[in-house]
């Protein structure tokens, strides 16, 4: 319970109580926002507080996670909740949409409403999106559409304007820090790393904290900034594209964060201060000089990444920036 609330949205929860309460639903959603800001779950959540069975609907406050809507909705098991996600070849399939539509056209089996949550509609194919619009233009009476997608732009305008948008923006990074404390058990300073890295965005925290990031930031701390001239470890990093553009952003927030400190920051303004130790021993080998021209170069190399170049020589070079003391 405590990971999925993690990824809810509670501002945006609390505008959909005071809908559910004055009766007064749409008929559709958009849900806007990046990757790992919640939306999905934010969505589910919308689901519970509508079926929950300890709740005197449609005053309803909240849910409670533990009846058996709420665990049915958090299982997939519930029969008028029906979640469509991209799937494997990273599309949604127009049979998916067809089977939307059947759906919708049958009574509800014990709730009052069919939700129907898409996620990433604009992975929907241009015949899925047209079906999808269609359905919109003639809802059921009982259906319920919340939609949620990355970039809004890259959706039908006839979609957009025949839903009700929700904009998801990065939540209080003092807050998520908590929850994810609570969900992870790990140092407050660790999780202040995770959550700041993160941008506030939840969904990245939990997977941050569940995909050893931090164990990797500290491979990329100890043999690259350290330990000097620890090839094995750069060698591991080139060799790998995903690592490269990870380390290169470790690299430049930890740079960062010396850059910080050589100005006067106190140890609760840095990313990294988690290991503030190492930040002031980094802090006293560079000149402030020293500790831009490593930043620029840091940068040189992430635009060559992106523009798919090889970029072995440049972190070498870079690498004899960072080791030149």
């Amino acid at each position: 319970m405590v990971t999925q609330e993690l990824h809810e949205n509670k501002f945006v929860l609390d505008r959909f109580r005071r809908v559910i309460r004055n009766q007064r639903l749409a008929h559709a959603y958009l849900f806007i926002g990046p990757e790992g800001i919640g939306k999905g779950q934010t969505a589910l959540a919308v689901a519970k507080l509508i079926n929950c069975e300890k709740q005197e609907r449609p005053t309803s406050q909240s849910y409670c996670g533990v009846c058996s809507a709420c665990r049915r909705i958090d299982s997939g098991n519930f029969p008028d909740v029906t979640v469509i996600g991209v799937g494997q070849d990273s599309s949604i399939r127009i049979s998916q949409v067809r089977e939307i539509i059947t759906r919708m056209q049958l009574r509800a089996y014990e709730a009052a409403v069919k939700i129907f949550i898409i996620e990433k509609i604009e992975d929907l194919s241009l015949e899925g999106s047209h079906a999808l619009l269609k359905t919109l233009e003639e809802p059921s009476k009982d259906s319920l559409f919340i939609l949620t997608t990355d970039v809004l732009e890259k959706n039908l305008s006839t979609i957009r304007s025949r839903c009700h948008a929700v904009y998801f923006f990065a939540q209080d990074r003092e807050s998520l820090m908590q929850s994810l404390q609570a969900s992870s058990h790990l140092q407050p300073d660790v999780c202040h790393f995770l959550v700041t890295y993160a941008q506030g965005y939840p969904g990245r925290a939990q997977r941050f904290s569940q995909q050893g990031l931090l164990e990797r930031r500290n491979a990329y701390v100890d043999g690259l900034i350290l330990k000097r001239n620890d090839s094995a470890v750069l060698k591991k990093v080139v060799a790998d594209r995903g690592q490269t553009k990870e380390a290169l952003d470790i690299l430049l927030s930890w740079f960062r964060d010396v850059l910080l400190l050589k100005a006067g920051a106190q140890r609760h303004d840095l990313m990294h201060r988690d290991r503030f130790t190492d930040l002031e021993r980094t802090a006293r080998r560079y000149t402030h000089r020293q500790t831009e021209d490593i930043i620029n170069e840091v940068v040189r190399n992430a635009r060559l990444l992106d523009a798919n170049l090889n970029i072995k020589i440049a972190m070498q070079i870079l690498m004899e920036k960072i080791w030149q003391k």
